[in-house]
């Protein structure tokens, strides 16, 4: 969260933000599911910490790529929910579809490579768009 801080007045905001897009994209729930995971062998401790990392940049990426402006007030459940309904329904399909089969490092891998792709798609579309940042959370509902 520090990382994706840009203004200590906005601290709420980002606090928001962050766990929002965490939960909608499914990452939170995947960073813990790698803390919480067993090591089998001998890589499996430095396998489960670079996977953790590469998903956190992501999310970071994502915090980075939206700007959900007065939607924060809605709190981050709220949020959460509008935002797997819009803007982030393709990564939380794609993570969802891999968590519920199951956690292994396989599968991990998998999700962690296709959202980055997904990422990297809405990245394209917002610089073709002349833009940084999507505005809002998209919801239409």
């Amino acid at each position: 969260i520090a990382r994706t801080l840009k203004d200590d007045a906005q601290l709420d905001h980002t606090i928001v933000s962050y766990l929002a897009i965490g939960e909608a994209s499914l990452f939170v729930q995947t960073i813990r599911a790698l803390e919480n995971r067993r090591a089998i062998g001998g890589w499996d401790p430095a396998a489960n910490a670079i996977l953790r990392s590469r998903f956190l940049h992501q999310l970071n990426r994502l915090v980075g790529m939206m700007d959900l402006g007065k939607e924060t007030t809605l709190g981050s459940d709220r949020l959460a929910f509008r935002l797997r309904r819009s803007y982030l329904a393709g990564i939380y399909a794609e993570m969802k579809e891999i968590m519920i089969d199951s956690v292994d490092l396989a599968g991990l891998v998998v999700a962690n490579a296709r959202a980055q792709s997904i990422i990297r798609t809405m990245a394209n579309q917002l610089a073709s768009q002349g833009s940084e940042q999507y505005i809002g959370s998209g919801f239409k509902g």
